[in-house]
This record gives C-alpha cells, sequence and structure tokens, in this order.
C-alpha cells in the first residue's frame, strides 16, 4: 500500500476513534458539561465516508470558468469546496486552490474529483480566505468579508453508484468584488445530470476513472460526463441514431448510450474476447470490427443482434484496424511480426499482407494511399492499395503514433516529441511541425469549428489546434489520460 492510501487510512482511523470519544462522552457526561452545536451538518472529507473504492459510490468532478473573460487581473485562494449530501458537507478538494484570471482567461479548469457516497446533492459551499488584485507583478490585498459562499443546485443531483457527474462553476469576478472587497463569490453552478444538447459535441474516453467527458466543441470546454465502467476505451457515434458505442475493455464489452438521454440501452458481452484492444465501426454502425491483441484475434461483431459473424486468427499482437469505406477493405496492423494486413470486412478472409520497418501503429487511408506510422523508426511508410506496394517512406518526429486527415492536410502524433506533423496529401514530406504537449496520441477532428483535437497523456487533457492556421489555439483539462475521441458535428 502507497504512503498516500496508509495516510488516507490513518485519517479515516482518527476520525472513528474521535467519533466514538464522543459517543462516550455524550452517553456518561452531564448534559453541563458538553455543549452540542444547534445545527447537525457536519463536515467531513469524502475520503472517510466511501474510502477511494469507486465501487461504493459515484465519481464527481469540478471544473471552473470565468463568466467575463475580459476582467481585472485577480488572484484568489480557496480553501476548500464542499458540497451537501445529507447534513453532511462533504470536502471535495484536496487542498488550497489559486486562481488567477489571467492564466485562466477565456479556458476552463479542472480543479479536482473525488469518490462521493450515493444519494442526492442539494448545495454546494466555497471557501475563500484570500483575494488581491495584480498590479505590476505585485498583489494588493481585497478584504474578504465572507469568505462561505452557500449555493444551493437548481436541481438535486442524484449520484448513484457507478456515475460520473460534474460539477460546472461559473464565477462573475466583477460581481464578486466591489470597493475592494469581496463579500463572497458570486459563482452559478450546473451539473452534468441534465444534457439538453446532441450536436457539436466531442465524446472523451477515459478509462483510469470510468468516464467520458462531454466536450461542446463550440466553446471547447467539458459540458458533461458519464460513468461507463470497465475501462472505456475506443468510442463511435451515429447522429441519425443517437447512438454512441464504447468498447468497454476490462469487461469485454461494447456498451451502447442513447445520445438524446445519456442511458445506457445495451452492453454486448464479448466472452471470446480477454484484452480488446482497438474498434472500429462500418460507416452505418451496423458492425463492430475488434482486435485482441492477445490471443491475435479480430472479429466481426454484428451490433444489431450481438452475435460475432465471423473471427479471424490474425498477426502477432495486433493493435489497430481501420475500416476502410471506399475500398471495401479492413487494414489491420500487427506488432510482433511488424506486418500490416488487408482483409475483406464481409468473410474475414486476409486478402494481403506485407512487411513494414518497425511495429505499425496508426493507420489511415487517403485516395488510394494507406500510411502507415512506424514509430520505433520514426517514419510514415505509404502504401499504394491498387500497386500493392510501398512507394515512398518519409521520417516525422519521434514515435509517431496515429494519423488523420481533412480535405487537404494530414496530421501525424509524434508521441515522445509532443509535436503533431504537418503533411499535404500528395507530398512526401511533412511541412510542419506543430507543439503540441508532452505525449499526443489520439486525434478527431470537428469539421464545424475547425478544430483538431488531439489526447495528451502526460496533460490529461486535449490540446486544440486550429487547423485554418495550424496553430495551438487552447487546452482542455480533463485530469485523466484521454484515449479515445469521437465528435458529433
Amino acid at each position: 500500500m502507497n504512503n498516500n492510501s496508509n495516510a488516507t487510512t490513518y485519517h479515516c482511523m482518527f476520525y472513528t476513534v474521535i467519533q466514538r470519544l464522543l459517543l462516550v462522552l455524550i452517553l456518561f457526561l452531564p448534559v453541563g458539561c458538553l455543549t452540542i452545536p444547534q445545527s447537525s451538518q457536519k463536515t467531513l472529507d469524502a475520503t472517510c465516508i466511501v474510502g477511494m473504492d469507486p465501487n461504493t459510490g459515484g465519481r464527481l468532478s469540478l471544473f471552473l470558468n470565468l463568466r467575463q473573460p475580459d476582467v481585472p487581473h485577480i488572484w484568489t485562494q480557496i480553501s476548500a469546496i464542499e458540497v451537501l449530501n445529507g447534513d453532511n458537507w462533504l470536502t471535495i478538494t484536496s487542498g488550497p486552490l489559486e486562481i488567477d484570471t489571467a492564466k485562466l482567461g477565456k479556458e476552463q479548469i479542472f480543479i479536482g474529483r473525488k469518490i462521493m457516497p450515493t444519494g442526492d446533492y442539494i448545495q454546494i459551499r466555497i471557501t475563500t480566505t484570500k483575494a488581491a488584485f495584480i498590479e505590476e507583478g505585485k498583489k494588493i490585498p481585497i478584504t474578504v468579508t465572507k469568505p462561505f459562499t452557500e449555493i444551493v443546485l437548481p436541481a438535486p443531483l442524484n449520484m448513484a453508484q457507478g456515475n460520473s457527474h460534474s460539477f460546472f462553476l461559473d464565477w462573475d469576478v466583477n460581481a464578486s468584488i466591489k470597493d475592494n472587497r469581496m463579500d463572497k463569490m458570486v459563482v452559478a453552478v450546473t451539473s452534468s445530470q441534465t444534457l439538453p444538447i446532441i450536436t457539436n459535441l466531442a465524446y472523451i474516453a477515459c478509462p483510469e476513472i470510468d468516464t467520458i467527458y462531454i466536450v461542446r466543441t463550440d466553446k471547447n470546454m467539458v459540458y458533461g460526463s458519464l460513468g461507463v465502467s470497465g475501462s472505456p476505451t475506443y468510442l463511435a457515434t451515429n447522429l441519425a441514431t443517437h447512438r454512441l458505442y464504447i468498447l468497454a475493455a476490462d469487461e469485454s464489452a461494447v456498451k451502447v448510450i442513447d445520445l438524446s438521454t445519456n442511458l445506457l440501452l445495451d452492453i454486448i458481452k464479448i466472452p471470446t474476447l480477454i484484452d480488446p484492444v482497438h474498434m472500429a465501426l462500418n460507416k452505418d454502425t451496423s458492425r463492430a470490427y475488434i482486435l485482441d491483441g492477445r490471443k491475435n484475434l479480430l472479429i466481426n461483431l454484428d451490433l444489431q443482434t450481438g452475435n460475432i459473424t465471423n473471427q479471424l486468427k490474425i498477426g502477432q499482437h495486433p493493435q489497430y484496424v481501420l475500416y476502410m469505406q471506399e475500398q471495401g477493405l479492413l487494414a489491420v496492423s500487427s506488432a510482433m511480426d511488424q506486418s500490416v494486413y488487408l482483409v475483406d470486412p464481409n468473410n474475414l478472409k486476409i486478402i494481403e499482407s506485407f512487411p513494414v520497418s518497425s511495429p505499425p501503429l496508426g493507420l489511415m487511408v487517403w485516395d488510394d494511399l494507406l500510411y502507415i506510422t512506424e514509430p520505433e523508426v520514426n517514419t510514415v511508410a505509404i502504401y499504394e492499395l491498387t500497386g500493392r506496394k510501398i512507394i515512398k517512406r518519409f521520417n516525422v518526429g519521434f514515435s509517431p503514433r496515429r494519423l488523420i486527415a481533412t480535405s487537404n492536410s494530414i496530421y501525424i502524433t509524434n508521441f515522445l516529441d509532443g509535436t503533431a506533423s504537418l503533411l499535404i496529401p500528395g507530398q512526401f514530406t511533412a511541412s510542419k511541425e506543430i507543439k503540441i504537449g508532452r505525449r499526443p496520441l489520439e486525434m478527431a477532428i470537428t469539421e464545424n469549428h475547425q478544430w483538431l483535437y488531439i489526447g495528451d497523456e502526460n496533460s490529461k487533457g486535449l490540446s486544440v489546434v486550429d487547423i485554418t492556421s495550424n496553430r495551438m489555439n487552447s487546452t482542455i483539462e480533463l485530469g485523466a489520460k484521454p484515449v479515445g475521441i469521437s465528435v458529433i458535428n
């Protein structure tokens, strides 16, 4: 057990001992010897209520943004954020938070996350200890007259076991500070339980916390969250049917969510699989093609019936499957034998296989060309599908992983140097390197707003690239490693 776990255990044991001692005092001391507070509400660390086991409650995430981005440069310290569950105020934050309005600007920040007990949450309390104007690098104190701000939620948030909900704090800085005084933080709070829109959204799977975050692509802010057990990894959406398909890797299952209600519609268990590593769907989302990396298996899953239509032993440690609609093919990258396989998507018969220069990972098709990342040699190979041969290989950044294309650009994430290479289709050399973050991996594009979303494993969020200028625009903090990303325009 690690030090943090020990600290949590001792803290909870200490709280339990104190609680029992107080009970003894209440039972055996004369009433006049002990003053009982009038209020029955208590402030507790949520960790003591539910431990750190997600099976005993649900996850609650906190995000903060400014209502008006153009505000005075203000620094403030928040010592605690709590939520009211029954008679208990449960602390969500793990320590003091420092908010700088100049650094926050138009973006949204992730504040914290905790596993909370089940039940209804009706109120939130923010404790502000310090505030100051920042002028020429110096702090000019603002008097905090009322440190506690209590906000009643518009509607109770019901936390059930396995849920993953979010609170979104919208801070009105101008209304909070008058005449160099802060009487209270003026904050509007909304929750992820009500999600009235289903377009212009990006869905991001975070398997470490069994959560799918929902981002508004018009604002580049987290807008909601869904709890999905089984380590959700790869996603696909169908706007016409309002369906979200999720590969739950640890449960060897595909889960289906109704996007209009965010309710679970179906769970398709696949006992054949033991290590599902990647999933691709056909265009009408009637079939899922899923790879098992340990069993060297490709399956064709009928999503209407839940039956496996056929399956194929393929390669050694297959990693990635690509469905190519126009070519009527599947492409599968296989790591240990350093090969790519072309497969008939209907009967899963291997049509062609060919070796590459390193264990291949990402695949992408553009016109008649199949692009293949070769991370160990820092190259991308281009395979001509009609001629059945590799026609070009070119250098990119360190450890290229994934590829994605627009009508006039191809982007390649370079995992070990924190960049994305830009390639013009038809050319065989990278024209630009875009500095992204530390560990960029999966990508998705929103056509309506011309954003490229890149998941960053190290920063635990998304980097947002403007694909009209090919420059970094902003970041979206998630507080967890993102994997699969699916966009609804």
